[in-house]
Parts: C-alpha cells; structure tokens; sequence
C-alpha cells in the first residue's frame, strides 16, 4: 500500500502500470522494462520498499543506501514534477540543457523538486547505485498531427518490409516498450544483423518517401534513428497487434 502521506496537493490517482501504448498518457515512466502511464492528476512514488512504491527500485530492495520512499513524480497542467522525499541522498535529474541536484529533505520539511525536461529524463541517485528511471513526454515523442499532419496518407509497408516492420513494432504491441533493436530483429525475422539493419534502412527511406521526413527532425535524442517510425506504424495502425502472427512462424524454427 502507498502511503497517502507522500501524496501531491492536486493529484487524484496513482499512475497505472501498462503493457501497451496508451493513447490517453502525458508522460510515460519505465524502470526495468516495466512501464507506468501519467494522465493529468497521475502520482507515483518511487524506493526500495515495495509494499509502499508505486514504483519499486529492484536493484535496492536488499540494501539501505536508498530510502525505503525516495521520491515522488505527479503530473499537474500536463508537466511532470519530482520531489527528493529521502533525508540521507540526493536526486539528480538529467536530459535538459544542465542536471538538477535535489538535495536530500531537511528534517519535517518538504524535499525540494522540480519539472522533468520536455522531452525526456532520466531520474538517479548515483550516492545510492547504478538505478534509473525514464521518463518520457508523449506530446513530443508519440507521433500526432502536429508531427505527421493529416493530410499525409501513409500506406502499408511493402510485402518484402512487413516482417522487419512488425518485428521493429514487436514491443510496442506487446508491452509498450521500446523498438526491437537490430539484432532482436534478425532474430524474429531469420536474417543476419547487416540484413536487419538494411532492411530497416528501406523502411525508414519508404515513410521519408510519403512525408515523415519532419517526424524524424523533431524527435530529437530519440534512442534509434527508427524509434519514431515505430511510434508512428503502431500510433497509425499502420502495425497491429494482430501482425504479430507474421513472426509466429519465424520464433518456431
């Protein structure tokens, strides 16, 4: 159970673990693979103790260096805040133009906090080990028409590009994760990692071909050069959950 205590003036409900894309989220949190979906009101606390995190940090659940409740992130206006809830560590916050230090809370007094950067984040407390927690502004990195206008009518891939686009969107369907990497791609597709990267070469050159060559501009610090083709194929139903038969026969083999 939460402790209600930790909860943010203005918040309503804690953020929900989720395995898909959900189009309704502001921000997304993952840690470990695992994924947590902020609307407006959303409030998660992050630590060692399981029982009384939203979101437990696995790597200290065996240690003190951490606090048992360490922080907590809340969406209010559509940004996303962190508060330093630990009295013995710091937070630092990365991925806008300098780090933000939040120092350890003094006493009874709030722990200082601050908005996460637009785009991306990334949470830590190097003082206490090598954990982290991503966050991610779906404004700027799910593709909409303000990205990909409209008017842009985008077609399937073509026969020869199905599997490597369904095997690049894999995650996503599954899981909301991120894009399958190359060799996960050679992998679900029967090919050579040189083949799987050539083939999503062609991929990314067909969408560039219908009108996505802004998409690829705006999302900078994307993790891949294909991480936004991927957002889009499933953000579009270009890729359903339903191709994922395609690679059936391929993970038998």
């Amino acid at each position: 159970m939460v402790v209600a205590d930790w909860q943010p003036r203005g918040t309503h409900a804690l953020a929900q673990e989720i395995d898909a894309v959900d189009p309704s989220a502001l921000h997304v949190l993952t840690y470990s693979d695992i994924q947590y979906s902020f609307i407006e009101g959303s409030w998660a606390t992050f630590g060692r103790d399981d029982a009384e995190c939203t979101v437990p940090i696995w790597e200290a659940l065996q240690g003190s260096e951490l606090s048992r409740v360490a922080g907590v992130l809340w969406c209010i206006d559509g940004e996303l805040w962190v508060r330093n809830l630990s009295q013995t560590h710091e937070l630092v916050v990365t991925g806008g133009s300098t780090p933000h230090h939040l120092p350890p809370r003094p006493g009874s007094r709030r722990g200082a906090a601050c908005t996460l950067p637009a785009d991306r984040a990334m949470i830590s407390a190097p003082s206490t080990g090598d954990w982290r927690i991503t966050t991610m502004s779906m404004s700027r990195s799910q593709p909409d028409p303000a990205l990909v206008p409209a008017t842009v009518t985008l077609t399937r891939p073509p026969q020869a590009l199905l599997p490597t686009a369904v095997a690049l969107c894999a995650p996503l369907l599954q899981r909301g994760g991120r894009p399958s990497t190359y060799q996960e791609i050679a992998i679900m597709t029967a090919a050579k990692p040189r083949t799987a990267r050539d083939r999503v070469d062609r991929l990314v050159a067909f969408y560039d071909q219908q009108g996505c060559q802004r998409l690829w501009r705006r999302l900078d610090g994307d993790d891949s050069n294909y991480g936004p083709l991927a957002r889009l194929l499933v953000y579009r139903s270009i890729v359903t959950a339903a191709d994922l038969a395609l690679l059936e026969p391929v993970a038998d083999r």
